[in-house]
């Protein structure tokens, strides 16, 4: 398993602590609350990005808690702090860009489907040191893309369109490489694993005390579940990292 490196940029010069904001649930593993300040690579007001250093990543989506669980999709992109949506004209439109109509960077990779539902495994390949950024998309009418009336939501919040509140972090990620094979609880959410790093999600953040993250549950892995060898065995599937956060 590799090691995790952090680096934090700031809005000035030198090291900030993480910032940790009492709304956010706890995690608990095996029933013991796990001290946020040391595993968890995000506070609400930072923003995320990851840095791939190994050749296969594994996810798995091991839970959705919302009513938009069929609206959902999760994914990545590369194109990082590349602003091309949220001018969207009454055509659903980029004002400055008419052929595009998702915020965001242009290298999107979709990890997790809205059709997808929890137990789904899927492995991405990015190139070693590839910077990587999370976004969730509430597709409320549907259709597949970010059209103004849905929630983009992006671990870089500047990229964030359609939620109530764009400023707070959509992605809640801790490192739980340490602790193995474990029963894990997050704002009500159950489950066991054995898994590098969790992510939790929140479809739409929201001002003041409404962060729970917990809308959708993504682990990631640098090996493979047994299931998922047996997909690989018959070539249907094909990152591991290092993290980066940057602060605002």
């Amino acid at each position: 398993m590799n090691k995790l490196t952090i680096l934090i940029a700031c809005a000035v010069i030198g090291l900030g602590a993480v910032s940790i904001n009492a709304s956010v649930p706890n995690l608990y593993v095996n029933g013991v609350v796990a001290d946020a300040s040391v595993y968890r690579l995000t506070g609400l007001n930072e923003d995320l990005v990851f840095n791939f250093s190994y050749s296969t990543q594994y996810w798995k989506l091991i839970n959705e808690r919302t009513p938009y669980a069929d609206l959902n999709s999760f994914g990545a992109y590369t194109d990082l702090s590349r602003d091309l949506g949220g001018r969207l004209n009454d055509s659903g439109k980029d004002t400055f860009n008419p052929g595009f109509t998702t915020a965001g960077g242009l290298n999107t990779t979709t990890i997790f489907e809205a059709a997808n539902s929890a137990g789904n495994m899927a492995s991405t390949n990015f190139e070693a040191g590839t910077d990587v950024g999370f976004w969730l998309l509430n597709d409320l009418n549907g259709n597949d893309i970010y059209d103004g009336y849905d929630r983009h939501i992006y671990s870089e919040r500047a990229l964030s369109r359609g939620a109530e509140d764009l400023t707070h972090q959509g992605f809640m990620v801790y490192d739980v490489s340490s602790f193995g094979e474990n029963r894990f609880s997050y704002g009500g959410v159950e489950f066991s694993g054995n898994y590098d790093y969790l992510i939790f999600a929140e479809d739409n953040p929201l001002s003041k005390s409404h962060h729970y993250h917990n809308d959708m549950v993504v682990g990631l892995s640098s090996v493979p579940e047994p299931a998922t060898l047996i997909l690989l065995g018959a070539g249907l599937i094909g990152t591991g990292l290092v993290t980066r956060r940057r602060r605002k």
